[in-house]
């Protein structure tokens, strides 16, 4: 079902040619995979101290994500684990990441919805729906998906999703984040 050479085709074609390619990765997003790179984001990033912070948590964020909710997965330990991938790339303003991962069209809808909401709200209405999504009941229609929210709001930008049509029952889901590289003396 997963296509490294079509993610691979699909993320280069999302960055620019100023931007330049420091990190891939393709396969499971088990919690070693996802803290070697978190590691490696903040290595990456610790000369902007204010940017090292907010890479290093939606990162991490957007990681969990992919470990926890791909319809492509592998078992470890006895755990799914959700296979996907990402780029990790940087120009003189920003750096950046793309994560995705195969989703199903059921959940597919329920998260694209969610997207153009959060993309629909400023930063005061963000935070009132963060509060209000927090009493939904994970799992339930347009529970959960606080992660998204709080990507948005640590971005202080509309969450860049792509999706590319596998088949009529799956997806590939990407997000696009770029962050600013800001530091405080």
């Amino acid at each position: 079902m997963f296509d490294n050479k079509l993610f691979n085709e699909f993320i280069k074609s999302e960055i620019s040619e100023n931007d330049k390619i420091v990190s891939q990765y393709s396969g499971n997003f088990g919690q070693a995979v996802v803290k070697d790179y978190a590691f490696k984001l903040s290595k990456l990033s610790a000369e902007y101290n204010v940017t090292q912070r907010r890479i290093f948590y939606v990162f991490v964020e957007l990681a969990q994500n992919v470990g926890f909710y791909s319809d492509n997965y592998e078992e470890i330990d006895g755990k799914k684990v959700g296979i996907g991938s990402f780029i990790i790339y940087e120009n003189e303003q920003y750096y950046g990441f793309i994560l995705g991962n195969v989703i199903n069209s059921e959940a597919l809808n329920v998260l694209e919805r969610k997207c153009r909401i959060i993309n629909s709200l400023d930063r005061d209405s963000l935070r009132e729906f963060k509060r209000h999504q927090r009493n939904l009941i994970p799992g339930t229609n347009g529970g959960a998906h606080i992660g998204l929210i709080m990507v948005a709001l640590t971005t202080r930008e509309k969450l860049d999703y792509k999706i590319l049509k596998i088949n009529d029952n799956f997806s590939f889901f990407s997000i696009n984040v770029k962050l600013e590289k800001e530091k405080v003396d």
